[in-house]
């Protein structure tokens, strides 16, 4: 709040000063990400024990992925995505910049994913999985609508 209470360019109107990554600086904040990404989903892959148990969709989630395109690290690795990006895009929304937005489209997407299939693999966590698909499916909309606003507003006030 104070940030943004900062970076105001009209308070009156409410219009927070939005600011851009230089295509280097995007570059490297999406490999950190990506980094990141995967240096989690190792850990979640050798998590091998009560944690499985506990997580019990992560485990079954990690199976159908595993079977579908044939390598071990694609559920961890979507599932380090989702909560690694989401991370990412709340940071750059905290410090206005228009970047965050592919972060969180991405983040939807792959939620979008894992909840599908879950769904689809799993008949029995239908209840669950399918209102988190049309859950996923409405953050994806307003993040699409929150990218083009931004960049349309952004534009007319940055020049």
């Amino acid at each position: 709040y104070f940030y943004w209470k900062s970076h105001m360019t009209n308070e009156k109107l409410g219009i927070v000063k939005m600011f851009k990554f230089s295509t280097a600086k995007k570059i490297a904040v999406i490999a950190i990400a990506c980094v990141i990404t995967y240096f989690f989903a190792v850990g979640l892959l050798h998590i091998n024990n009560w944690f499985f148990h506990a997580m019990a969709r992560n485990s079954a989630c990690y199976d159908v992925f595993k079977n579908v395109t044939g390598w071990e690290l694609t559920g961890p690795l979507l599932d380090s995505a989702s909560v690694i990006f989401q991370i990412v895009a709340e940071i750059l929304l905290i410090l206005c910049f228009t970047s965050q937005w592919p972060f969180w489209i991405a983040t939807n997407v792959i939620s979008i994913l894992i909840w599908s299939m879950i769904a689809i693999k799993q008949p029995e966590a239908r209840s669950f999985a399918i209102p988190t698909v049309v859950m996923w499916i409405a953050f994806l909309t307003n993040s699409i609508y929150g990218t083009i606003n931004w960049y349309r507003n952004g534009e007319k006030i940055n020049g």
